[in-house]
């Protein structure tokens, strides 16, 4: 078996749309509202945990995850 890295620089334009759709992730992932709604608080979860909810499919036929991880590496101020 062989081990790959992917990685991925991501610039979030509008996180309440990240928000939306980790919230319906979680739907579909079958979390339940009360756990989905939570991707919408941002006093519970970062836009990180949104975005890991998003990207990482938690099964892929053919592999399995070892693992993932989202963090803010650049915050521009300019906005």
């Amino acid at each position: 078996m062989t081990t790959y890295t992917f990685s991925m620089d991501l610039r979030v334009h509008d996180e309440h749309a990240i928000r939306q759709l980790a919230r319906q992730q979680a739907i579909n992932d079958g979390l339940g509202d009360e756990i989905a709604d939570e991707f919408m608080d941002e006093d519970i979860n970062d836009i990180t945990d949104c975005l890991q909810m998003i990207l990482d499919p938690s099964c892929i036929e053919g592999a399995e995850i070892l693992g993932s991880a989202a963090e803010c590496t650049a915050i521009d101020w300019a906005e």
